[in-house]
C-alpha cells in the first residue's frame, strides 16, 4: 500500500468506498446512497437522502444532484507514527456540528473494524 502520513494508502480508500456501496440495498439505491469522500489524512462517510420528485438528466439519465441531502455518519483518520501498528481512528459528528474521536473502538491498524463498528452503532452515534 502506498501512503503518506497527510494522506492514506489509495486501497484502503478504494475499500471504504466499496462498504459504503455496499451499505446500500439495491431497492432504495435511487432514494438513499452511502459515499466516502478523502481529503487530506480524512475520509468523510456521508448518507445521502433523495429529497425531489424523481427528475432525472436529459442525457445521462442520473438523478439530478442539486435534489440530494448530506448528513455525516463518521469520519475516519489516518496517522501513521512510527513503531505503531494503529494508523486509523473514527470519529463522530456531535450535534454541535464537531467531530469527536470514538473511544468505543475508535483505533485500528486497519478501516475494516472501525468500518464493522460503524455497521454495529452500539451507541447509535453514525446512523442514530
Amino acid at each position: 500500500m502506498t501512503a503518506t502520513a497527510d494522506r492514506p494508502p489509495a486501497e484502503a480508500v478504494e475499500l471504504i468506498q466499496r462498504w459504503c456501496i455496499q451499505m446500500v440495498p439495491e431497492t432504495n439505491e435511487l432514494l438513499y446512497r452511502v459515499e466516502a469522500k478523502a481529503r487530506g489524512n480524512r475520509v468523510t462517510i456521508v448518507e445521502r437522502h433523495y429529497l425531489g420528485s424523481m427528475p432525472k438528466n436529459p442525457f445521462t439519465g442520473e438523478l439530478l444532484p442539486d435534489d440530494w441531502s448530506a448528513g455525516p455518519i463518521a469520519q475516519l483518520r489516518y496517522l501513521p507514527i512510527a513503531g505503531r501498528e494503529l494508523a486509523w481512528s473514527l470519529y463522530w459528528m456531535r450535534q454541535t456540528g464537531r467531530w469527536e474521536y470514538y473511544a468505543g473502538h475508535g483505533t485500528a491498524g486497519s478501516p475494516e473494524p472501525l468500518l464493522a463498528e460503524i455497521e454495529r452503532d452500539p451507541d447509535g452515534v453514525f446512523f442514530g
